[in-house]
């Protein structure tokens, strides 16, 4: 692979390539701690709610199991329909799940 020039005009670019992508991927990560950080303050009341204990593991399988299942679909809903339409009916969906 052949070396990369390091002119002034290749690091401004690299560095405005970076810039572009990163302030989304810390946007994503900042949103799965704080689903994360709800979903860990709720345990206690969702567990009671289930009976016990005993069904704790049944509330991480349904967690995990729906996690895997919207982010595909929502991947999918925004090449279809364009990402910021996906994005901000996703966030009413959340928004109304979560004063329901």
């Amino acid at each position: 692979m052949p070396a990369r020039a390091c002119t002034p005009e290749a690091l401004v670019d690299e560095r405005r390539a970076f810039l572009s992508v990163f302030p989304g991927v810390m946007v994503a990560m900042l949103l799965a701690a704080l689903d994360q950080t709800i979903l860990a303050a709720a345990i206690p009341a969702i567990v009671g709610a289930l009976g016990g204990l005993e069904n704790a593991s049944w509330l991480a399988a349904a967690y995990l199991l729906a996690a895997t299942i919207a982010a595909p679909m929502y991947g999918h809903l925004g090449d279809r329909f364009g990402r910021r339409r996906s994005s901000s009916a996703r966030g009413r969906c959340r928004g109304s799940a979560a004063a329901a």
